[in-house]
């Protein structure tokens, strides 16, 4: 006797839109989260996370878009004629990028773009999260916090998932354990791609009296590029550093270091509220499903965050799980069914991988890459290339698979 029909390990957001999710289609689920409890997820314009057009569907779907967007640091509304009362609409100024490249407003052709659904926008993960794991528990959804799973075992009972507090037997097991993932790592499935080429710090920073240098716009050099941006933000992308132990919390000597390699300028601050970093490493599983095991997120694949794909991509990812779970859950379909998962979401993940390396090619500081990047900027400079960007960004991948990124 199963005591759940499907486990999820990872409470983030895409475990939780799963979750959601499943719970609506009437199966019993149960969310078993490593953390404790939600403070450090990110929170307000530091926490802040894409939400696109393909997403913000998958949000309406579950009925939590109004609760996410009525949070939202801005949104693009394409049916408002007027600000809404919450969020911010944007329809001018900053539409999108391509490897820091911006998109021109006076490129924008809405009839090229396709249906714009119920728009995008820019939401903190701690907003995210908590509609989601609100509405999750609404549903019926188990929730438990500080609940690590470090290991599985599969036999004629179903799935055993392996914790600190004993085992949680299912009919399925979903790994949304992210980037690191135990579970993919237990399973023996592969993640093979490309090391990273470059390392990206964000920073809020006090600075010392008289200590500030100038607020604008990127500024390339031989390392990277960086920018100081008003309330003590640095964002320095720094190509070529020396190694660094992705599992230590950003100090300021870290970010001091990067600084000065990258800008040739020394950093004297008071106090550091808040740092973070991230590379540009991109890697996919070499399976998403294995027996009664299922990846999801950043479980099965990785990239630079450039161009917001990543949580979009994982929602993607719980979409396409969310449709082919409960057939095999009622009995209507096979296991053998959820093999389309594979087959319908490692295409688009795989498309989304090439998107982010060649924006990290672009932003190489070595002047073959700096030429090709002016070449590209003039290219960008049209309503054909800003509609194909812009499609990619709001999750629009029907050549590479059948669900949006």
């Amino acid at each position: 006797m199963h005591e759940h029909d499907v486990i999820i390990a990872g409470g983030g957001p895409v475990g939780l839109a799963l979750a959601l999710e499943l719970a609506r289609a009437g199966a019993a689920v149960l969310v078993l989260e490593a953390r404790p409890d939600r403070h450090a997820v990110p929170a307000g314009p530091l926490g802040a996370r894409s939400v696109n057009v393909a997403s913000g569907r998958l949000l309406h779907g579950l009925g939590v878009l109004d609760a996410i967007r009525s949070r939202a640091l801005w949104w693009f509304d394409p049916d408002a004629v007027a600000p809404p009362a919450t969020g911010r609409t944007v329809t001018e100024g900053f539409i999108g990028h391509f490897s820091g490249l911006g998109l021109k407003t006076a490129n924008l052709d809405p009839a090229t773009l396709g249906d714009p659904g119920f728009g995008g926008g820019a939401v903190a993960m701690a907003d995210i999260v908590a509609a989601l794991d609100d509405a999750a528990r609404a549903a019926g959804a188990e929730i438990r916090m500080g609940v690590a799973v470090t290991g599985f075992s599969e036999g004629t009972f179903g799935i055993e998932a392996h914790t600190g507090i004993g085992a949680f037997r299912a009919r399925w097991l979903v790994a949304c354990d992210g980037g690191r993932s135990l579970l993919r790592k237990a399973a023996g499935i592969g993640f093979p791609g490309t090391d990273a080429e470059f390392v990206g710090r964000i920073a809020f920073v006090d600075l010392a009296p008289g200590a500030a240098p100038p607020v604008g716009d990127w500024i390339e050099t031989p390392h990277g590029t960086w920018l100081h941006a008003p309330a003590g933000r640095f964002h320095i992308v720094e190509y070529g550093g020396p190694p660094i132990d992705r599992a230590t919390p950003v100090s300021l000597d870290e970010i001091a270091g990067s600084l000065a390699r990258v800008a040739g300028l020394p950093l004297r601050v008071e106090r550091l509220h808040f740092a973070q970093r991230y590379t540009d490493a991109a890697r996919q599983a070499d399976a998403y499903r294995k027996g009664r095991l299922l990846l999801a997120g950043d479980a099965a694949h990785i990239h630079s965050p450039a161009g917001g794909q990543g949580l979009n991509q994982g929602f993607g990812d719980a979409a396409a799980l969310g449709r082919l779970l409960p057939p095999v859950l009622r009995g209507a379909a096979p296991p053998e069914s959820l093999d389309a998962y594979d087959a319908e979401r490692r295409p688009v993940g795989a498309a989304i991988l090439d998107w982010t390396r060649a924006q990290s090619a672009l932003g190489r500081p070595d002047p073959n890459s700096r030429a090709l990047r002016r070449v590209v900027a003039d290219l960008l400079d049209s309503k054909p290339a800003t509609s194909y960007v812009l499609r990619r960004i709001g999750g629009d991948w029907g050549d590479a698979g059948t669900t949006g990124g």
